[in-house]
């Protein structure tokens, strides 16, 4: 375990012995991503820690790392001259964000703040955030709101002086934010705001309408993917916009049912502008194992569909880049941007512990859940020849799995 996944521990149990009435969370778990694509397959390993601690009644602060460790290989170059497996890269990158935050509750109000820093060997990112929630007439209405500003920079190719048709991607990440020559960094600022409002329409029925709103602003490409143009005589780094705008609304509801089980629908529609429109649906399951048993199950299938982004161009299309160039200064080798779908199956096994205040878990935690989670993902392509194509052959684009346990007193 990482030192400061460690040290976030420590300071929750601590904080634990330090005051018998003391209210503490704290969470673990990991999560293991596998693309077992031929040609272009990765490991995620997705390790994470958190604990939160009321320091007063009205005062809560928290603490939290994630980390992402990837290996794999994958394309780099994206056009029909490509060769998948040959143009693939082999890479490993380690990702750690390190959080914190407080709440502060003043009657129905409460009001929070954070901070939150990431870093990897070619990527920072700094992100500071504010929020409140309104509990109103019982609990039966929730209103929230949040603001969220990130400041990152990106490691690339020193070459904003060259023609876009010239420029190179970036090789490698070593080097980078080290003053080397050659290279540089690029800004990127995300502005976000999300608003949200729940509200019990029946004892057995919750609703809630949710819509967030970002403006990002800087370098959004890749620096590493590069795009075949002029018929493979030309492989120049993707070039995307520096402005985009993104709109998200979303509907749930969650219906509670015989035997102790509840039903959840999700339905979510977003638009950006750079011509993206996508709709996403959810069912969700949970039920009981038994009237008396610990364990809980859950289960989800999501479905998910997207058009392409307007400067997208399919590599197998008339207009491709090869073919026709870039369109005005855009051109991208990311599979986001094309037009696709996917669904996602995933269940889970929670097993909850209660234990009496003289029998505490690890003599400090009174409650604590278990959870054991796996999903399969399958990525369809809704063009002949996208970016990546390979992701969306064979039996799966992706398995996860994952575990879990959190702890509370």
């Amino acid at each position: 375990m990482d030192r400061t996944a460690a040290l976030i521990l420590v300071l929750a149990c601590a904080a634990a012995r330090a005051d018998e009435a003391s209210d503490v969370d704290v969470h673990g778990g990991t999560r293991v991503f596998v693309q077992p694509t031929s040609g272009d397959a990765l490991l995620i390993l997705t390790p994470a820690v958190a604990g939160s601690a009321a320091v007063r009644d009205w005062l809560r602060v928290d603490v939290n790392w994630v980390a992402d460790i990837v290996t794999g290989a994958t394309p780099r170059t994206y056009g029909k001259a490509i060769d998948v497996v040959t143009s693939a890269t082999s890479f490993t990158e380690v990702r750690n964000v390190f959080g914190g935050g407080a709440e502060a509750k003043l009657g129905a109000l409460a009001l929070d703040v954070g901070y939150s820093y990431g870093r990897e060997s070619d990527y920072r990112s700094h992100q500071i955030r504010a929020g409140a929630r309104l509990d109103l007439f019982e609990h039966n209405t929730v209103v929230a709101v949040g603001w969220a500003h990130d400041f990152d920079s990106v490691c690339d190719v020193a070459q904003s002086t060259l023609p876009l048709l010239q420029r190179q991607p970036l090789d490698r990440s070593a080097g980078c934010f080290a003053s080397t020559p050659g290279l540089t960094e690029q800004s990127l600022a995300v502005d976000g705001i999300e608003a949200s409002i729940a509200q019990t329409l029946t004892p057995r029925l919750v609703l809630a309408l949710a819509g967030s709103y970002a403006h990002l602003d800087g370098f959004q490409s890749s620096p590493y993917r590069r795009v075949s143009l002029d018929g493979g005589l030309l492989q120049v780094q993707e070039s995307h916009p520096r402005l985009r705008d993104r709109g998200a609304l979303g509907v749930r509801l969650r219906r509670a049912m015989p035997w102790g089980a509840s039903l959840g629908i999700d339905v979510r529609g977003y638009r950006d502008s750079w011509g993206i429109t996508s709709l996403t649906g959810e069912l969700l399951w949970d039920q009981p194992l038994g009237a008396t048993s610990p364990w809980r199950f859950a289960a989800r299938a999501r479905g998910y569909v997207q058009t392409g982004a307007f400067f997208y161009r399919d590599a197998g299309s008339a207009d491709s880049y090869e073919k026709a160039g870039p369109v005005g200064q855009y051109f991208t080798a990311d599979q986001e941007l094309a037009p696709l779908a996917d669904l996602v199956l995933g269940a889970r096994f929670i097993y909850g512990m209660h234990r009496a205040s003289d029998d505490r878990i690890w003599g400090l935690f009174d409650t604590g859940d278990v959870t054991l989670s796996a999903d399969w993902m399958k990525t369809f392509a809704l063009t002949p020849d996208p970016p990546n194509f390979a992701r969306t052959q064979g039996w799966a684009t992706a398995v996860v799995v994952g575990f879990s346990l959190a702890l509370r007193r």
